[in-house]
């Protein structure tokens, strides 16, 4: 087989070596490859250089073949090891998506006779702490340990109820001293990655499964997308003070879905949306302001999405969705 590690390395390493690195042929490369998260990669590897995409028809039943091998088990073993050496040689948090769906954190306990939260701490994925995505379905047990090594779990409100995941137990996160900050998950998944429909979800979700109007207050709320995930990041910000890096917004509170405002948490948590942004300051550096985006030019990401990415992904554009 020819091999193709030089090329995907600076990428993906080291789960692309793991994944094709002894003989197997472009289908089960791409099998393998599945498993780890660099389909994409690999993909375009193979179209650059055999002309063609995998078939992916036969990708499907070597996967199911190979998914199950003592060997692939043995490759996940070891990439886990060595992204945690190499975070903990650097001095990084890992992020890991963890326990999204009861699928999978029951497969997990199934397969391995541990939660997935516990089977990654076995492999040292946590020994620098880092962030886990999601936690729908993590136990007690799982907070305990999140706690411990300073794990953040980052909750999805939106993407959880589109794929009719489940919900995080949030206010539970929060009594167990977990730290909480929020996130979109992908385009596929959100739509519209405005962030304040994810703090007015977050504050809503838990009140109304819980039946407390107080189980996440428009303060924790805003916590969870500010200071919360400042901390996550290990950077220093997430609030407006003296010494702190300056990232912020401004929010025109004068708009009409905002005016009166009698109080400005609940103003910016359960009324406001991203449109009310006129103003956004990363590092200092003022990015956003009035509809002009200073460090993007829109026309030509539209172009390069509309003559060049689409058509390669669909072959045509398309449009269309749940």
């Amino acid at each position: 087989m020819e091999r193709y590690a030089d090329i995907v390395l600076p990428l993906a390493q080291p789960a692309y070596t793991y994944a094709v690195a002894d003989g197997l042929d472009v289908e089960e490369g791409q099998a393998v490859a599945v498993q780890f998260g660099v389909r994409r990669i690999y993909t375009g590897i193979v179209w650059r250089i055999h002309g063609r995409r995998p078939d992916f028809p036969r990708i499907k039943t070597v996967s199911r073949v190979l998914y199950d091998r003592p060997l692939l088990d043995a490759r996940q073993r070891a990439l886990w090891e060595w992204m945690a050496g190499y975070a903990a040689e650097h001095g990084l948090g890992m992020h890991v998506h963890v326990s999204e769906t009861r699928s999978e954190h029951e497969s997990c306990l199934q397969k391995y006779g541990k939660t997935p939260v516990a089977l990654l701490d076995r492999y040292g994925v946590w020994v620098n702490g880092g962030t886990a995505a999601h936690c729908v379905w993590v136990s007690d047990a799982d907070m305990e340990l999140m706690v411990q090594r300073n794990i953040t779990a980052v909750h999805n409100p939106v993407s959880n109820l589109k794929l009719a995941s489940g919900a995080a137990r949030v206010p539970r996160l929060l009594e167990r001293g977990v730290n909480v900050a929020l996130g979109t998950d992908g385009v596929a998944s959100n739509n519209s990655h405005d962030l304040f429909e994810e703090i007015k979800l977050a504050a809503l979700l838990h009140k109304g499964i819980g039946l407390d109007p107080a189980a996440v207050t428009a303060r924790q709320a805003l916590e969870m997308a500010t200071i919360n995930g400042a901390r996550a990041l290990r950077r220093n910000t997430g609030v407006i003070a003296p010494g702190k890096t300056a990232d912020l917004i401004l929010v025109d509170l004068a708009a009409p879905n905002l005016f009166p405002c009698h109080d400005v948490e609940a103003d910016l948590v359960y009324s406001a949306r991203g449109s009310n942004v006129v103003m956004n300051m990363a590092r200092g550096r003022v990015i956003y302001e009035k509809g002009e985006f200073f460090t993007l030019d829109l026309e030509k990401i539209r172009a390069e999405v509309e003559g060049y990415a689409l058509p390669r992904i669909f072959g045509s554009v398309r449009g269309g969705g749940a």
